[in-house]
């Protein structure tokens, strides 16, 4: 009898005693618990001179020293993602050119002078590695004048040409790329004239100056001329410039520079004809554009 009542007893007791704290002690809470994967991956700041792994720095920051706003952070988007790359655009602009020996004889013609500031289209484009640039650019624009001299309307008419290889460096910054180069190549600059007749002028007499048998001489106010003087010449055109990107394949792109360009005397030609004693002219000047960069 007295092993049968204390049986149950013991059985109550070591029930009680596993449900139930230890006597002085409190239930742990789930946040008592320290987390086992920040126990074997604690957070940690990656330096410049980490030698981890390749996949273990994947994902984290790196934290470098400097200043200013964007410091500490080599992932920031205001750097350029790359130093090589290149892109191109058009680059409208003024062409200051230097006119003043054919101007002499337009107004000779009896019409006003020609504009000596030349509105000029093209565009530009280059590679960029590192520091240097090598591209290219073509650009060209006309400028004239007309009028009624006497009794004939009287008009002229200056055309320019030219274009070449670029060379030249480049800085790269956050929102910006400043560069100077020079470009190699060459152009040439056409002058058309033309005299048109008060009178009309029928189809066989349109063909009398050229008739083997036509008149020796025909007044010239029965006839419609036109002739083109031209010169070619050696391109050389140094620029300083500067983008401004505006998104990451977009820059505005502003540049001045000095356009050289001379031809050479006796080398103008009328009608495909060799002047022999043509002047040496340079028609050349400063220019200013502003285009557009598409590219990195």
């Amino acid at each position: 009898m007295r092993w049968s009542l204390m049986l149950p007893a013991l059985a109550l007791a070591f029930s009680l005693s596993v449900s139930q704290p230890a006597l002085g002690g409190r239930e742990r809470a789930p946040s008592d618990t320290t987390s086992t994967e920040r126990l074997f991956n604690p957070p940690r700041v990656i330096t410049p001179g980490d030698t981890t792994a390749g996949a273990e720095r994947r994902g984290a920051t790196e934290v470098i020293k400097g200043t200013g706003p964007t410091a500490g952070c080599r992932g920031c988007t205001g750097s350029r993602r790359t130093r090589i790359g290149g892109g191109g655009g058009p680059a409208p602009g003024f062409l200051f050119a230097n006119l003043e020996e054919i101007n002499t004889k337009v107004k000779a013609m009896g019409i006003g002078a020609l504009s000596e500031h030349i509105v000029i289209m093209g565009g530009r484009g280059y590679a960029r590695i590192g520091h240097l640039i090598i591209g290219g650019a073509g650009y060209g624009g006309t400028t004239e004048s007309c009028g009624i001299a006497d009794c004939c309307g009287r008009y002229a008419k200056v055309t320019i040409g030219y274009g070449g290889m670029i060379l030249g460096v480049s800085h790269v910054k956050a929102d910006y790329e400043a560069v100077a180069g020079m470009l190699f190549g060459g152009g040439s600059i056409n002058v058309e004239r033309r005299k048109n007749s008060k009178y009309g002028v029928g189809w066989d007499a349109s063909w009398d100056p050229f008739g083997a048998d036509g008149p020796g001489s025909i007044d010239t106010e029965y006839l419609n001329i036109a002739s083109t003087i031209r010169g070619d010449f050696i391109a050389l055109e140094p620029f300083v410039g500067i983008k401004y990107w505006v998104l990451p394949f977009m820059a505005l792109d502003f540049s001045a520079s000095y356009l050289r360009a001379t031809v050479g005397e006796g080398e103008w030609t009328v009608d495909s004809i060799r002047i022999p004693d043509s002047p040496e002219t340079n028609i050349g000047g400063p220019s200013i554009k502003l285009g557009l960069h598409f590219g990195v």
